[in-house]
Formats: C-alpha cells, structure tokens, sequence
C-alpha cells in the first residue's frame, strides 16, 4: 500500500479492488484442473511406459527373423511282407486202379490151381486190363481146363469194400450145388479192406468143395502184396449206358453192307448189363454176323494196356483215339475182334465174335457202328 494516501483515499481504494476481484471469472481454477489433469496423464502413462519397460526389459528376447522348422524325421512304418499264398494243388480224383497190379498171374500160383481143379489150368480173356473192373477198384480172372475141354474153371473176383464184381454170378451165396451135372462151389472172404469172390466146377466132384477153400485162402493170402484197388470217382462227363431201341433207329443193314440187322438188349445175366446185340441172322451159320455194344463208364483207364497187348490204332470220326485188337481163349479157337473207342475218359467197345465171314470185314462194319453210336452217349 502508498503510505501517502489518506485513511479515505486507501479504504477507497481497496473497495474498487474488492470489487473488482468479485468481477474476475475463475480462470485459475481451470488453469489448475488441467494442469491436474496433464499431470495425471502424464503419471499414467509414465507408469504405463513404466510397466512396458519393466515387462519389456524381464521378457526374453523375440526373434525377429523366422527360425527354420526342425526336421521332422518320421518313424518308418513297417509294411507287412506278403504271405504268399500257397499254389493250390489241383484235386486229382482216381481214375481207378487194380489190385494185383492188374495182372491175373499175381491173384494165385498155377500149383494152387491145378490142384484145387484137379487138373491142368490156363487162363481165358484178352491180354488187356479189363476197365469194367478196374472202374471198380477191382479184378475178375478166370481160368478154364487146358487139357481136357471144358471140364472145369474156376473164376476169381477181388473188389475193395462197397463194389461187388461186374459178373453177377460171381456174387452168389457161399456153399455147393448142381451145375449141370457138375459140382459147382462159390466162396467169399475178405483181408485188408478188399473182397473176393471165388467160383469153382469141375468134373473131379470130389476136389470142388476143399478146392474152393483152397482157392479162396491163397487169394486172401497174396492181397497184401500188392496196392489195394481203388475205386474211381464217378463224374458228370460219364456215359450210360446205350440205349438200344436209339442204336436200332441209327444203325441199318445197307451201312454195314448186310442184308438185315437186328438190335437187341443182352440178357444182365451175361455180365454186361446194358450193352446191345446187333446182328444179321442167317439160317447159314458161316453167313450169320453179329457185334456187341457196351459201354464203360471211366474205362479209357486202361487203353494204354490196350494198346500194349498189340492194338492197332485206327481212325474213327468223333473219338479220341480207337484200337482194333483181337484175342483167343487158347482152349477152342474162342475169342474176339474188339474195336475199343475212347473220347479220354470213357470206353466204347465194339466185340465181334470170330467167325467165317471174309477176312477184313469186321473193322469197317465196327467202325460204321462205333461213328453212329457215338452221338448218341
């Protein structure tokens, strides 16, 4: 304050100055809360700066260029080897085969024959394995007197368990009766899984009975020696056999250059059920002509034996092969001409009794008979 004022000058001077202070708009207190508030902001983001550094400078260093990926090494997967699957055999099924080797020598020793006939022996049938049997698993032999004409036989059948011979008369219950006037004595035994069947007639009544016993014990007796026969597995691509009235409507007298032919069914008794007679009677028996047709179902077995026991092979039209081959009995100038016809698997026999009639004329009529009888199996 001027010391030089009067009491009135300065009272009066500190009403304007009161006065004038009450006019002034508060900007200091603005002033103030900006300032306040600059100074809040820049605490915060001091701090804020704060805690950035600090987290910055405690945090581990980034790497600001990309590492390279590691490796990967993957673990080998173990591929299983492959199990080779085993070739698989094909099934063979048995075309059939003979006890005995197939050989009738092997069945009994000519000692024991003779002996039990009470006379010389031989035997009787082709020098080929007969299919019919061997179809079967089995043998049939028979053996007539060698030296005195038709005085006795004996005739053997050896088949395995659940097949019985082709000759029914072979299967006949075991005992002795009347054949004839001659005694006549069957048998049957059995030994390692096989059968046999044994039929004996002789003129010496007074061996038959003890012969049979004897016959049979040296058959039963050699079977182990030999492979046991086996039976063949039927299939669907074996033939029946033939029907007669058909072979009758195909087959005609001109063809086989005869003035007339007949067919007929054989009697089953013969032992070859099934088969057909053709022939051309004749009141001249040196004109007469006859064949017979039969058929064996699986019986192309055997043809090599057929061809080994000197068949000659020949052409016929829708066959496999075909052998033309002949044999004697050696007792009465007996036996046969027979055409065997195989298409592989199955046997077509055409069987034409010896006779007087021209040579050379019995193969082209066979054949004639075995080409129509073919389409008809």
């Amino acid at each position: 304050m001027n010391d030089e004022l009067t009491p009135s000058e300065r009272a009066a001077l500190r009403a304007r100055i009161v006065g004038g202070a009450h006019g002034i708009k508060p900007v200091g207190a603005h002033r103030n809360a900006w300032i306040a508030g600059s100074v809040a902001a820049a605490m915060v983001v001091a701090i804020a700066g704060g805690v950035a550094v600090t987290s910055t400078l405690s945090a581990p260093e980034i790497a600001t260029t990309p590492s390279p990926s590691p490796t990967v090494t993957a673990a080998p997967v173990p591929v299983p080897t492959p199990t080779a699957t085993p070739t698989q055999e094909p099934v063979v099924l048995p075309r059939g085969s003979a006890p005995f080797d197939g050989a009738c020598d092997n069945v009994i020793d000519g000692a024991d024959l003779d002996a039990a006939a009470g006379m010389k022996m031989g035997r009787v049938g082709p020098d080929w394995i007969d299919s019919a049997a061997t179809v079967r698993g089995g043998i049939e032999c028979l053996w007539y007197s060698s030296e005195e004409y038709s005085a006795a036989f004996v005739e053997v059948g050896v088949f395995p368990d659940g097949q019985q011979p082709t000759n029914p008369a072979l299967v006949q219950d075991p005992g002795c009766r009347d054949n004839y006037g001659r005694l006549l004595c069957t048998r049957q035994g059995a030994a390692d899984g096989m059968n046999a069947w044994v039929r004996i007639s002789s003129v010496r009544g007074d061996v038959v009975s003890a012969g049979a016993d004897r016959v049979l014990d040296a058959v039963l007796s050699r079977i182990s020696r030999y492979p046991v026969g086996v039976a063949a597995t039927a299939l669907p691509t074996w033939w029946s056999a033939p029907d007669c009235a058909r072979v009758a409507e195909v087959i005609d007298a001109e063809s086989l250059s005869l003035p007339d032919v007949t067919v007929e069914k054989v009697d089953a008794t013969s032992g070859r059920d099934g088969a057909c007679r053709v022939a051309a009677p004749s009141e001249d028996i040196y004109a007469s002509w006859s064949a017979t047709v039969s058929v064996i179902a699986g019986g192309a077995v055997n043809v090599p034996s057929i061809a080994a026991a000197g068949g000659q092979r020949t052409d016929v039209a829708g066959a496999a092969e075909a052998y033309w081959v002949s044999w004697h009995d050696g007792i009465d100038g007996g036996g046969s001409e027979v055409l065997a016809v195989s298409d592989g698997e199955n046997l077509l026999l055409v069987d034409v009794p010896f006779n007087l009639l021209p040579a050379g004329g019995d193969l082209p009529r066979a054949t004639t008979i075995a080409q129509k009888v073919l389409p008809l199996l």
